[in-house]
């Protein structure tokens, strides 16, 4: 499916918000992509996570948060394609998380994108699929304060 990235660039945030999103999860788990998060397998856990908590607490390594469309061509195609699957009513899969003890954040193993849109459209919750280890670590981390 060709996207054109000048028509999401383009359209103001409010008209993107009218967007709504659709995640491979709950009665939508049959299409996950990556079936390795499927809970079934026992290594992930689905959880509904505060999108500014999310945010603040994870490593997003080179994705720029500061703004959608950044003029970087692989985020920016990202971030159209996200759009369109969900404009067209296409299931995404949700992000998946753990926990680094390295840089004591949330780090990504895949999503960021996803998560930086979601954050963007205002959304106040998304769902994550969450490393079963590294569940009670990711939960005081959002419970602490930040700082």
């Amino acid at each position: 499916m060709k996207v054109d990235k000048l028509k999401y660039k383009t359209t103001p945030i409010n008209e993107l918000k009218r967007i709504k999103p659709i995640w491979a999860i709950e009665e939508n788990i049959c299409q996950l992509l990556d079936k390795s998060l499927d809970p079934n397998y026992g290594r992930f856990v689905f959880l509904s996570i505060n999108t500014n908590d999310l945010i603040k607490n994870a490593d997003f390594k080179e994705v720029d948060n500061n703004t959608l469309f950044t003029g970087d061509d692989k985020n920016d195609m990202r971030i159209s394609q996200i759009l369109n699957f969900w404009e067209n009513e296409k299931c995404i899969d949700p992000p998946s998380i753990g926990y680094s003890i390295e840089s004591k954040k949330i780090e990504f193993y895949d999503g960021r994108h996803r998560t930086k849109l979601s954050f963007f459209l205002k959304l106040k919750e998304i769902p994550v699929a969450i490393e079963k280890d590294d569940m009670e670590k990711i939960k005081l981390l959002l419970k602490a304060p930040i700082l």
